[in-house]
């Protein structure tokens, strides 16, 4: 979006907040904007597997045409009147125009070892993504978890559900009841221990049975993902835009243009 506005010769310098950099799952394909900036990019689309690549080139082209980047959280904003006032630990931007393209993130659970810092397996050994991180080699021919009961979660390994149904699509159930390396664990709950050298990885779960036995058994892993779902990452808002009851912005319809006049980015 940047690189459009940019391109157009629109407020330059744009002033452009970076408030999530986090992949989940992305294959990005991109066309002619790029005409020019590389020998290997010509006016036919091409693909790029690798998300960072993909940042890299938005980054490298949006600087081209005079965009000023900043890599920092904006922690809240002020929409009451113009110029809108957009918060951040280091510094305050004004704007006349604001385009919110701030996504949704993966849900993440709670429980002994999930977290991060002492005593939590985060980002060693759990994740929140098994396409692109389960594809790391320290979980290749190794057994892992997913946690949840909806569509993305229906494509994994071992896959624990706190219930007995799953809410996913009855194609994608079939799909996973018919895999034989699948094994599904129904109405469980988990606890997160490290592995026995020591290393601060994930060694395995506690997995406990909650609504028949209530027995508690312990599973080998080397990886847990979390597939629950994801929810809009607009909490910084606070009120300041119309929101729908599950914290997505509230569009016109047929437009982008929010409650008060601000944009919301769209896939094309």
């Amino acid at each position: 979006m940047a690189l459009v506005l940019a391109c157009a010769l629109l407020l330059p310098p744009i002033q452009y907040v970076l408030f999530s950099c986090r992949c989940e799952s992305v294959t990005a394909k991109a066309g002619e904007s790029f005409n020019g900036l590389f020998v290997s990019i010509n006016k036919y689309a091409f693909l790029l597997q690798n998300f960072i690549d993909i940042v890299d080139t938005f980054w490298t082209q949006s600087e081209r045409f005079g965009t000023e980047i900043f890599t920092e959280t904006v922690t809240k904003v002020d929409f009451s009147s113009r110029p809108f006032k957009l918060f951040m630990d280091l510094r305050t931007v004004l704007a006349d125009a604001v385009i919110i393209s701030t996504r949704a993130v993966v849900k993440r659970l709670s429980f002994v070892g999930s977290g991060e810092g002492a005593g939590g397996f985060w980002n060693r050994g759990i994740s929140s993504c098994a396409v692109c991180d389960g594809a790391a080699l320290i979980f290749k021919n190794k057994p892992l978890v997913v946690i949840g009961g909806g569509d993305s979660a229906m494509e994994k390994v071992y896959i624990i559900h706190r219930c007995d149904t799953f809410r996913a699509s009855k194609i994608m159930q079939q799909r996973a009841l018919s895999k034989p390396k699948i094994k599904l664990i129904w109405n469980s709950v988990v606890e997160a221990y490290g592995d026995e050298n020591g290393k601060g990885v994930l060694g395995g779960l506690k997995v406990k049975n909650v609504i028949v036995s209530g027995d508690v058994s312990d599973l080998k892993i080397s990886g847990l993902f979390f597939a629950i779902g994801h929810e809009p990452a607009t909490k910084f808002l606070d009120g300041q835009l119309e929101l729908d009851e599950d914290g997505y912005v509230v569009t016109k319809p047929g437009t982008t243009k929010t409650s008060v006049l601000l944009y919301e980015a769209v896939d094309f």
